[in-house]
């Protein structure tokens, strides 16, 4: 079968009178500064052809030896030009044949090839040949090459390399062409004729081989437009990046003759060193690099599950081991960075091309650059601003999470009887459990399957690793997770003491079968710098239970359902209050509920029992809630609802909420479908047995919204309590909010409640 390519998009053809003489005349148009001087000394053949013969042949070695001459058959005429003969060869060299038997092809397509000209009239006119090119030229042009570099090959698949003059088309002789190249060092700005390929319109794959003295590179460029007729080509391979970042930049680029309308493609490509290139295409989806020491070095990736709630959520309700198999694919990087400045890394998308990209918090002000279609390059400016989420395409269910980490300097002593040490690798124990003073250390590399259950005082979690569910039984009832949380500390001996000094710091946590850390009763909490990813239902990132002097800082948390709670649970024990708690520089994402919450189990006041009193959550951001439609679904909440005692609900009043502000918070983005504030009173079960409180502080809160949010923020009192809420610059996409309406509902039903705007 013949692969064809039309050169002409139009070829007229006329009718021929057999009655009447045609004087054929080898006239051309004036084409000054189109067509090369040296045409007119090129050979040139001129061809006669009716319908489907040829019907006369001239063939003279310039332009000026052609002769008029008279023909009765014939519609149409064709002229070539070629500079040399050397690597050409011909069909039928006589008239009288078919007109297929009539062609120039080259002898060999990987040989030099001549530039070939070409034009075409029908007889009955007075036209003159205008001539167009058949062949193309491309140029390689090599930039700032090293000395160790020698020479670029490349192939070009798919060519023709015959011309057919009877119906103006090249197609493949008897099978379809690979033309191979090579340029060295030396021979940079060299230009090389090519044929133009069978399928011009459809994208193809430029293979390229880089030798240098020690190593061979191979890369592909994909181009996204075939090789056409009368087409100036370029291949630059620009080596600019090459001594600081081991970068190479192949870019090819195409105009039409004569034409300065470039079309361009650029790629990077990276040169690694050895065993930096570890962990290239190790993950299905992302290939990550940070540059260091002048080097790119490949991070491995791992997947973590995740749920998307507004396509989703009734189909995955109590699916709670995803046997139904819709949850999404997301991915995230551990890596060790000391951050002594600005850190550069590179993220390519390995399923597919991308066409928009960004990093978010949108606050950090990191930019992406495209590399090419599929990798884009950022620079994380500082340790402070380090964890990040890269998204393309507005995709928040395939995305990547960053999460950096410095040289752990304050390792414990592996050889204690106290410490619980895993080393890099995997790890499936089950369950941990760590008594008074004991230490879990996950090092670097390491992946821990177990849950942790924490029953002493004096103990801490640490390290650089991942503790992981994914091994762990999921499962539940008709609404709630029975799965066991990740980490939980004193749950189950809370009516025995309380625990004091608890520390997490380090380690990422992943696919918890419920709650992923629940702290029960604890004096002195301290959480720094961990990593949740959660796709269960009920898995809560981060519960503070009847917990007094907490600190959670530096965290990164996306769950499906709350992030950060703060409650007063029953757990067979006399109610104390959650108090003092400070949560600062968090990055927060909810799927489906609520990012940060205050409730709703407040305690119930009766003897004093519960509250929520003296919290602050500041300088943090949430970068998704898309649901605020119902049950106080919010980027920020805070809801009061009375708790049982003793497994007994009494008719007393709610415990108190008071206290709490929420400063320099950043609401970023978040899916139309979600709602900034949600801020509410439950009643009691009977309203005249007491008085309720919440008082709540909103501070320096900026909402930023290109989705068009449907659902404004929200403020109900109930009928029996008493509120007060101050907002004082809480901006919506810029516009201060200063009273109720616009993006503000507010329901005052005792008729005692209270909203500020400062």
């Amino acid at each position: 079968m013949l692969l064809l390519c039309l050169f002409f998009q139009t070829v007229f053809y006329a009718s021929c009178n057999d009655d009447y003489v045609t004087i054929v005349q080898a006239q051309f148009a004036e084409q000054s500064g189109y067509v090369p001087e040296e045409i007119a000394s090129w050979t040139h053949i001129m061809y006669v052809f009716d319908n489907n013969t040829c019907t006369e042949i001239e063939k003279e070695t310039d332009r000026a030896s052609l002769k008029e001459f008279e023909t009765t058959v014939g519609n149409r005429c064709t002229v070539i030009a070629y500079e040399s003969e050397d690597n050409l060869m011909f069909g039928q060299e006589n008239p009288g044949k078919a007109s297929s038997e009539y062609y120039v092809a080259l002898k060999d397509i990987n040989d030099d090839i001549p530039q070939i000209w070409m034009g075409q009239k029908a007889l009955n006119t007075e036209e003159k040949f205008s001539m167009q090119p058949l062949t193309s030229s491309i140029t390689v042009n090599i930039i700032n090459a090293p000395q160790s570099f020698q020479n670029i090959s490349f192939s070009l698949g798919g060519m023709t390399n015959a011309l057919y003059p009877s119906v103006a088309r090249v197609e493949a002789l008897n099978e379809v062409k690979v033309k191979k190249l090579m340029f060295t060092k030396a021979e940079t700005g060299m230009t090389k004729g090519v044929f133009p390929m069978c399928q011009p319109d459809k994208t193809w794959q430029l293979p390229c081989q880089l030798e240098f003295n020690d190593v061979t590179l191979e890369n592909t460029l994909e181009i996204a437009e075939g090789i056409r007729a009368g087409y100036t080509l370029e291949l630059n391979l620009d080596f600019s990046k090459y001594e600081e970042e081991s970068i190479y930049t192949l870019t090819y680029r195409y105009t039409p003759y004569s034409k300065n309308m470039w079309t361009s493609q650029s790629e990077e490509f990276i040169r690694f060193w050895p065993g930096d290139d570890l962990y290239v295409d190790d993950n299905d989806y992302y290939n990550v690099y940070v540059l260091q020491d002048k080097r790119w070095r490949s991070i491995k990736v791992n997947n973590a599950l995740v749920s998307n709630a507004p396509k989703y959520h009734s189909e995955i309700w109590n699916d709670w081991d995803n046997s139904k198999e819709l949850r999404d694919t997301m991915c995230f990087v551990n890596f060790v960075n000391e951050f002594s400045g600005p850190v550069k890394m590179r993220v390519e998308k390995r399923r597919g091309k991308f066409y928009t990209s960004q990093i978010r918090p949108s606050s950090y002000g990191i930019k992406t650059t495209n590399c090419s279609n599929r990798t884009v390059e950022f620079t994380i400016p500082s340790w402070e601003s380090r964890k990040v989420s890269v998204e393309f395409d507005d995709d928040r269910y395939h995305n990547l999470f960053i999460f950096p980490n410095r040289t752990d300097t304050d390792k414990p002593d592996f050889s204690s009887s106290k410490v619980k040490y895993y080393a890099a690798g995997e790890h499936e124990v089950g369950s941990i459990t760590l008594q008074e003073g004991e230490i879990l250390y996950i090092d670097e590399g390491a992946t821990v399957y177990s849950s942790v259950s924490i029953e002493g005082s004096n103990t801490k979690i640490m390290g650089r690793g991942i503790l992981s569910g994914e091994k762990l039984r999921h499962w539940g009832g008709e609404q709630w997770s029975n799965g066991e949380m990740l980490i939980s500390a004193s749950k189950h001996i809370a009516s025995e003491k309380r625990l004091n000094n608890i520390e997490i710091s380090g380690v990422t946590l992943i696919d918890s079968p419920g709650w992923t850390v629940g702290m029960f009763f604890i004096d002195n909490l301290t959480i720094n710098n961990i990593n949740i990813i959660s796709w269960e239902l009920n898995g809560d990132g981060i519960d503070l239970c009847s917990v007094s002097r907490a600190n959670i800082t530096d965290s990164f948390i996306r769950t499906y359902d709350d992030c950060i709670t703060l409650k007063v649970r029953d757990y067979g024990v006399w109610q104390t209050p959650t108090e003092y708690v400070n949560v600062k520089d968090c990055v927060v994402w909810s799927d489906y509920a609520r990012a940060i919450v205050v409730g709703p189990e407040a305690g119930a006041c009766i003897w004093g029992s519960g509250g929520l009193t003296d919290c602050i959550f500041e300088d943090c951001v949430v970068l998704e809630q898309p649901d605020g439609s119902t049950d106080y679904r919010a980027a920020l909440s805070v809801v009061q609802q009375q708790q049982s005692i003793w497994g007994v609900t009494y008719d007393e009043y709610n415990g108190n909420i008071n206290n709490i502000l929420f400063k320099n918070i950043l609401i970023d983005d978040i899916q139309s479908g979600g709602r900034p504030i949600w801020v509410e009173q439950c009643r009691p079960q009977k309203e005249w047995v007491g008085w309720q409180w919440v008082g709540v502080s909103f501070e320096n809160i900026t909402i930023r919204d290109t989705k068009g949010l449907r659902h404004k923020s929200y403020i109900t009192s109930s009928t029996c309590g008493g509120m007060y809420v101050s907002l004082t610059n809480v901006t919506y996409n810029g516009e201060i909010i200063t009273s109720t309406g616009k993006y503000l509902d507010f329901y005052n039903k005792s008729g005692m409640a209270t909203v500020e705007f400062y």
